[in-house]
This record gives structure tokens, sequence and C-alpha cells, in this order.
């Protein structure tokens, strides 16, 4: 009796190969954008980026609330 050992078939490997290759491109996980706003204890610390690519580190200062204060809207 003769001993086959390992055979290799290629085009079913290459084959294989390819469709592992995009599952792995498809399978992937989407990216999730995570927004930090600043925090008086994070200020100064992180570097923020705008969509123009302009760097900015945001600063903050303790000020007192005036009698004659009003409501600011949120803009979203």
């Amino acid at each position: 009796m003769e001993s086959k050992g390992f055979s290799l078939n290629i085009p079913v490997f290459i084959l294989a190969f390819c469709i592992g290759i995009l599952y792995i491109y498809l399978a992937k996980p989407a990216y999730k954008r995570v927004i930090k706003y600043p925090t008086p204890e994070t200020c100064g610390k992180i570097i923020y980026k705008d969509k123009s690519n302009n760097c900015f580190v945001y600063d903050y200062e303790k000020v007192e609330c005036t009698n004659d204060k009003k409501p600011q809207p949120v803009n979203i």
C-alpha cells in the first residue's frame, strides 16, 4: 500500500482564503464616534480638533452670576 500523505488542493485553498478575507473585510465592527465635552476636570488636558483641523484646548474661569441673568438656549 502506498501512503498518500498530505495533499493540498491549490484552487480550493485560494477560494477559501479569498472568502475568508472577504468575510473579515465585511464583518468588521462599525466605528463608534465618541464625543467628549470639556469638564472642569479635563480642561487643559485634552486637545480638541475641529472639522477644519484646527487644534485647541479649553480653559475655564469661574465667574459669579449676576441678578440679570438670562437662560441660554441649547444649540443642537
